[in-house]
């Protein structure tokens, strides 16, 4: 999955892939649920610049792209799912997401399809979202192997 982008009715994602056919939007969407359903819950914290370039899972080419005064980096990582550096207010948990369906998908190259997912369902604003500050844990949770996570897309 390259380029994650939320949208105001959910998500866009970029997959490198040679083929796309229903059965995948399918597991896809199927997944996806399964680890909001599973109230899976989001970190945020700091690197130093440094820490980042050395975190595996970490996008190399993002951090490298950031200007070169900018020393500390902000990781969010939903735990076992995604580790990414980011910006922005972030849910405590995947359940507040609500849940997504497939809406369709467009074929930007030979191997690059853009998916989008909606949120068909969504909790109330007022409890679901708030600041990172007032609802994110900001403590390096301990990470364990994404290798067997059956939420891993």
């Amino acid at each position: 999955v390259t380029h994650p982008q939320s949208t105001s009715s959910g998500l866009k994602l970029r997959f490198n892939t040679d083929c796309w056919c229903d059965a995948l939007a399918q597991d896809l969407e199927r997944r996806v649920n399964e680890a909001i359903v599973a109230d899976v819950p989001v970190y945020t914290y700091s690197l130093s610049r440094a820490e980042a370039l050395e975190e595996p899972l970490l996008n190399r080419l993002k951090i490298e792209l950031l200007p070169k005064h900018i020393q500390q980096v902000r990781v969010v990582e939903i735990q076992d799912i995604a580790l990414d550096i980011d910006l922005g207010t972030h849910v405590r948990s995947t359940r507040a997401i609500g849940a997504v369906q497939f809406a369709g998908v467009q074929r930007l190259s030979d191997r690059c399809h853009e998916v989008e997912l909606r949120i068909v369902a969504r909790p109330s604003q007022k409890t679901a979202w708030a600041t990172a500050a007032e609802t994110i844990p900001q403590t390096i949770p301990n990470r364990t192997s994404t290798k067997s996570n059956p939420y891993v897309i």
